[in-house]
C-alpha cells in the first residue's frame, strides 16, 4: 500500500502506538516467534538487519528471523535499555530502542558474549491498525566512532579518531 492515503487512526497517540510496536517486537523477538514478530509488520515493510541484508516483506522478515531463532538466537533475548519515539504526523512515528542482547550461540557452538544494539522502527497507521513498515538494527561497536575497512579483505573493525 505505499503511497496510498493512511488508513484510519484509531488512536490519536502515534508516539504511543510506535512505543507499543517496539517493545512488542522485542517481546516476540525475545519469545523467538516469528509469526507473532512477522505480523507486526506492515504485507509491505522491509528490515535491515545488522549486516546489511536488507529483506523486504512482512513474511520473508518473519522466515529469516525464524531460522536465527531455530538456530544462533534460539536461547537469546533482547532487553530495553533505552526507547525513545517522535512523531512523524498523525499517521507515523519513529521509535528508537537501545537494547542489549544475551544467549547468542557462535559459529562453534559456544555462547557468545553480549551486544548491543540500535534498532530503528518507522511505524504508520494502516487500514488493519498500526504497523512497522522500515526497521533497522544496527550494532553498537564499544568504544568506536566508525568502522574502518581493511584495504585487503574488506574486513571491518572499529575505529576511533579522536
Amino acid at each position: 500500500m505505499a503511497g496510498a492515503a493512511p488508513g484510519p487512526n484509531p488512536n490519536p497517540d502515534p508516539e504511543g502506538e510506535a512505543a507499543r510496536l517496539a517493545r512488542a517486537f522485542l517481546a516476540c523477538w525475545s519469545a523467538h516467534d516469528a509469526e507473532a514478530l512477522a505480523a507486526l509488520f506492515a504485507r509491505d515493510a522491509d528490515f535491515v538487519n545488522v549486516a546489511g541484508l536488507w529483506w523486504h516483506g512482512a513474511g520473508r522478515i518473519g522466515r529469516t528471523h525464524g531460522v536465527a531463532f531455530r538456530t544462533y538466537f534460539a536461547g537469546a533475548v533482547l532487553t530495553e535499555e533505552r526507547l525513545e519515539t517522535r512523531a512523524l504526523g498523525p499517521f507515523a512515528a519513529i521509535a528508537r530502542v537501545r537494547a542489549r542482547m544475551e544467549g547468542q550461540i557462535g559459529p562453534d557452538g559456544a555462547a557468545a558474549g553480549p551486544r548491543r544494539a540500535m534498532l530503528i522502527f518507522v511505524c504508520e497507521t494502516r487500514p488493519e491498525g498500526w504497523r512497522i513498515v522500515a526497521a533497522q538494527n544496527t550494532d553498537i561497536a564499544p568504544g568506536a566512532e566508525t568502522r574502518v575497512a581493511d584495504a585487503d579483505t574488506g574486513a571491518l573493525a572499529p575505529a576511533r579518531y579522536a
